[in-house]
């Protein structure tokens, strides 16, 4: 839950990674999720192959399709992780399937089931890898995210909350009704919570300006360096 208002620029820092950890842990499940599945899809195939093998009905079978099925079976077995390279042989199966025109070719029936079954399974566990890609590559702007507050936490924590020191707690009660959060550009609102105003007399909801702080230490509107002035004032002191 998010800490009360008021809070914390450590505080919220804490909370947002948090925050973000649980949605990156989320989508990295997923993410393995959809890999997974792709697992039991080679073995179940590489049983299937097996089996054509061991039956020994394959002699009527002297075409292309019985060597794909032994090369399938090969790449299978000693080389699991080059998908890409069983997705092309697949794919090589079902050309030399549906364009075949010798006799040998065209007796393979029990392989050439086989291969409508594998190009399919291929096809479902593309689809799985490539959900897999869209996830990682969505998670991006969260992973640099959590870069930013965690390079923030690497602060002085007497300049983080010398930061907040300088602005002033304003319930949304006493704030002008026209206002409006020019971080997040939504109006006062009970539901935001308490708003904070800058010395530069600038004011924004009070976790919109503690995640902003997380990035920056200036004003979003004026560009007042808030930090520097604070870092400076430390310094003297």
């Amino acid at each position: 839950t998010m800490p009360r208002f008021p809070m914390r620029l450590q505080d919220f820092r804490e909370w947002r990674m948090a925050g973000l950890i649980r949605r990156l842990r989320r989508r990295a499940i997923l993410a393995c999720s959809f890999v997974a599945v792709t697992v039991p899809i080679s073995l179940f195939l590489l049983y299937k192959g097996a089996m054509l093998v061991l039956k020994g009905d394959l002699q009527m079978c002297n075409g292309l399709l019985r060597w794909w099925l032994y090369g399938f079976l090969i790449i299978q077995v000693f080389f699991p992780s080059l998908t890409l390279l069983i997705f092309l042989w697949s794919f090589g199966g079902a050309a030399i399937k549906w364009w075949a025109t010798t006799d040998q070719d065209q007796q393979c029936t029990e392989i050439s089931q086989f291969v409508t079954l594998v190009f399919k399974a291929q096809l479902l566990q593309l689809g799985c890898f490539a959900a897999a890609l869209v996830i990682a590559l969505c998670s991006r702007r969260l992973v640099e995210e959590l870069a930013h507050v965690y390079q923030a936490g690497q602060l002085d924590g007497s300049v983080m909350e010398a930061m907040l020191e300088r602005t002033i707690v304003v319930s949304p009660a006493r704030m002008p009704p026209d206002s409006e959060c020019v971080i997040c550009l939504r109006p006062v609102s009970e539901s935001e919570g308490v708003w904070r105003v800058l010395e530069c007399k600038h004011s924004f909801h009070e976790a919109c300006i503690m995640e902003w702080f997380l990035r920056s230490g200036k004003c979003p509107c004026c560009r007042w360096d808030l930090r520097e002035e604070v870092i400076s004032r430390l310094e003297r002191w």
